[in-house]
């Protein structure tokens, strides 16, 4: 009988190494559904369905662990064929960090601003430094 292993595919020695894993992407993307239909869909008290979308705190965790082997996934054997792999790591970790902290810092501006045009929030400058600075949440 065959194993849920038997689906990955073996490594050859004539085969590049496989970047993606379409079960793993299947399931941040039925992760990612859940997160959206919990924000966008109209909210009621009853059915099974309905109070699981109240769960989509699950679903944000499962989505950030699957995407943090992904991003290690991509990255597996790249840097210990290296003579300079520490040096390598370091770059290639910094760049990532780098891709990630922009995106929170272009969305905490936005939402500053429509916060700001709406006038809806409470935009203390000092808490905002402090969450650009990953310090206070």
């Amino acid at each position: 009988m065959p194993s849920a292993y038997d689906a990955i595919p073996q490594q050859t020695d004539t085969q590049p190494p496989r970047k993606r894993l379409p079960f793993v992407d299947g399931s941040r993307g039925l992760a990612s559904l859940w997160i959206v239909c919990q924000h966008f869909l109209p909210h009621s008290s009853d059915g099974p369905l309905v109070k699981s979308l109240w769960r989509s705190n699950a679903a944000v965790d499962y989505f950030i662990v699957l995407s943090g082997f992904v991003t290690h996934w991509a990255a597996r054997g790249k840097f210990s064929q290296s003579a300079n792999r520490w040096h390598d790591a370091r770059r290639w970790y910094g760049r990532r960090f780098g891709r990630v902290l922009l995106a929170v810092w272009l969305a905490m501006a936005v939402s500053a601003v429509l916060l700001y045009l709406g006038g809806n929030g409470d935009l203390n400058v000092t808490h905002l430094s402090l969450c650009a600075l990953l310090v206070e949440p």
